[in-house]
């Protein structure tokens, strides 16, 4: 038997699926590079954001550590006996951190009755303050019962 070139139902599958896919449409290389300028629109906007957000966590990592240093130092201030002449122990806040407390008694917008010593105390006004090596501070403003001689 002799083989012939005769088209056979396989050979014509074959070449149908053959021209098919040569057949499809293909992208343009303005369409591929349109896409390209989007997903690196796409990308340099996410990194910019991850960037930013990068930023806003250290910052607010820094100011959650300056305001934490001074509730430390609030405590110590108010549950010692002599805050003024008083120094921090160590390790109580960074030593990048200086703290620093003041006591004053401030009468004003008091009512009468108030404004004159109980039984040797008097309401005094605390003002703490942290302080870090840039410059930044926060305080803390507490009223406390303190002995009328501890004001002066």
């Amino acid at each position: 038997m002799k083989a012939t070139n005769s088209p056979t139902p396989r050979r014509i599958g074959r070449r149908v699926a053959e021209k098919a896919i040569l057949a499809r449409p293909r992208f343009t290389l303005i369409e591929v590079l349109v896409a390209v300028a989007v997903l690196a629109l796409a990308l340099g906007a996410t990194l910019a954001l991850s960037g930013q957000a990068k930023f806003n966590i250290a910052t607010l990592e820094s100011e959650w550590a300056l305001q934490h240093a001074l509730e430390q130092a609030t405590e110590f201030y108010l549950l010692t006996p002599d805050p003024v002449a008083a120094s921090l122990p160590d390790g109580l806040i960074p030593r990048t951190l200086h703290a620093s407390c003041e006591i004053y008694v401030d009468l004003e917008g008091l009512p009468d009755y108030a404004q004159e010593a109980s039984n040797g105390w008097i309401l005094g006004t605390y003002r703490i303050v942290v302080t870090d090596e840039g410059g930044r501070s926060v305080e803390h403003i507490v009223n406390k019962l303190i002995f009328e001689e501890d004001a002066e």
